[in-house]
């Protein structure tokens, strides 16, 4: 009875009833003002991947940087002489060395899969970081719409994201996650994961042989992401729990909860019907902390390990919260997905910011990956709300100013709005 009055027209009303039918309803509401035109976009996007690529490709000496930094690129090499791409022919000289192993196949990873593609050996520094960061802002985008954000704080989200996990400045390192300056890896999992839950949360919205794909894309999508790098899938994890389960309570109507229940059920038949789930529990049961763990020390337990909200310089926490404060805004003007998204997000961050400071603090027997590893996964969130909030504030100038200049309302709120959207583009071409 309850299922049926949840999609009961009499009961839902005219409107949320075409909803459920069609999954339509996105974006605030009460607001009738035209969003970005998809040239707009592309233009952004397109600037600012070139301006940041002319950067990384400055700041080389920054660039899989120190011992493990080199050793990505030693790995690389060796797989080149002594492994066939895409199969298991060939062995690895350092495979099974001292401890477990984490298989990185270098095939499966975009930057060096193009670069077979193109008859090269392996992609460069440069090269890789700006294809990471391509596919970073690409997914970053399509997830920010597909939870019913506009196109402007998509545009801004996909900006921000590689914008703060990358070497972005000549001779520095990453404004956030210093991770990312030695393994450059680990931004395909990122983007991987984004769009993974695009495809859960957009699933209401299309029909036929459309949803079909969609609904089989993130199996593929996780296998893809476990056959690149093994030991990501683990910190992959909670994030797509969190926001796969949040992507069921946002539905508008019960039927439209069970293509996404389906597609979580065939992740995890993929996994286990090709023995990746298996595979992945034997890598962290042949691990040292298994056979030796009264042997180990806790080396890290330091809050800098919890989050980068402990970090040093002010952008962790600046982030937070600004991205509280536009979830809070998408909470109460946002569409159902949007106001889902933003709930699940605001408790999400809370949790995650007590357990990972009780984690450091007094779980001296952890010995798991740190904390902020997990953080990394759920990093996207974070610049998503906080560029929804920072658009949302672009948008307010571009209204008040034509009410106090002598000019004309539509080109002055044009020209903020896409000054504002530019202003990190701007910011990283003169800074460097």
């Amino acid at each position: 009875m309850i299922f049926r009055a949840w999609c009961r027209p009499a009961a839902v009303g005219k409107q949320q009833a075409i909803n459920c039918a069609t999954g339509g309803g996105s974006g605030e509401r009460n607001v009738a003002r035209k969003d970005l035109r998809s040239a707009a976009v592309y233009g952004h996007l397109i600037v600012f991947l070139v301006i940041l690529g002319w950067s990384l490709s400055c700041n080389q000496a920054c660039l899989l940087y120190h011992f493990d930094g080199n050793q990505w690129q030693i790995l690389f090499d060796v797989q080149r002489e002594f492994r066939t791409p895409f199969a298991q022919v060939g062995a690895d000289p350092l495979q099974g060395n001292f401890d477990t192993y984490f298989p990185a196949f270098r095939e499966y990873l975009l930057p060096h899969f193009l670069a077979l593609l193109s008859g090269l050996s392996n992609a460069g520094k440069a090269a890789s970081y700006s294809i990471y960061a391509s596919f970073l802002t690409f997914s970053a985008y399509v997830l920010s719409r597909s939870i019913g954000i506009g196109r402007g704080a998509s545009v801004l989200s996909g900006v921000l994201v590689p914008f703060l996990i990358l070497p972005s400045f000549v001779n520095s390192g990453p404004l956030l996650y210093p991770l990312f300056q030695i393994s450059p890896q680990i931004a395909q999992g990122m983007a991987l994961v984004m769009l993974i839950l695009a495809c859960l949360w957009s699933l209401e919205k299309q029909v036929g042989i459309r949803e079909l794909a969609i609904l089989i894309a993130p199996a593929a999508l996780t296998v893809a992401a476990a056959v690149s790098l093994i030991s990501l899938t683990v910190l992959m994890v909670p994030t797509l729990a969190v926001y796969g389960i949040a992507s069921l309570l946002s539905a508008p109507c019960w039927r439209r909860v069970f293509p996404r229940v389906a597609s979580g059920v065939l992740i995890i038949a993929v996994l286990t019907g090709l023995g990746i789930a298996k595979f992945g529990y034997s890598l962290s049961a042949y691990a040292a902390f298994n056979f030796f763990a009264n042997e180990l020390i806790q080396d890290r337990a330091n809050l800098y390990f919890a989050s980068s909200v402990y970090a040093p310089g002010y952008a962790g926490i600046l982030l937070q919260i600004i991205g509280l404060a536009g979830a809070l805004r998408a909470a109460k003007r946002g569409d159902r997905r949007l106001r889902t998204c933003a709930v699940a997000y605001m408790t999400s961050t809370i949790v995650f910011q007590v357990v990972a400071y009780v984690t450091v603090a007094w779980a001296d027997g952890y010995h798991g990956p740190s904390p902020l590893y997990f953080e990394i996964f759920f990093f996207p969130f974070a610049a998503i709300f906080a560029s929804y909030a920072a658009y949302a504030a672009i948008d307010a100038v571009a209204q008040v100013v034509p009410r106090v200049l002598p000019v004309r309302g539509g080109y002055a709120r044009q020209l903020i709005l896409h000054s504002g959207l530019a202003a990190t583009t701007i910011y990283l071409l003169l800074w460097n």
